[in-house]
């Protein structure tokens, strides 16, 4: 049911925190969530498949804690 609804969902709503760097080299990629369905995504740059583009999507920054 709910991958039904992500399925669905135009993921306009969404939302971005950059890439979390380490001293001891373990960084972790920028993740995207859209905000209405919950489907997230890590990635560099050509590392999303579903959240990509700035088409008509709000990117809004969030904290890694969010």
């Amino acid at each position: 049911m709910i991958t039904a609804f992500q399925n669905t969902c135009s993921h306009l709503n969404c939302a971005e925190c950059e890439y979390l760097s380490s001293f001891y080299g373990n960084d972790r990629a920028p993740h995207r969530i859209c905000l209405d369905c919950g489907i997230s995504e890590e990635g560099w740059g050509c590392g999303y498949e579903i959240l990509t583009g700035t088409d008509k999507r709000k990117f809004s920054a969030i904290s890694r804690d969010a």
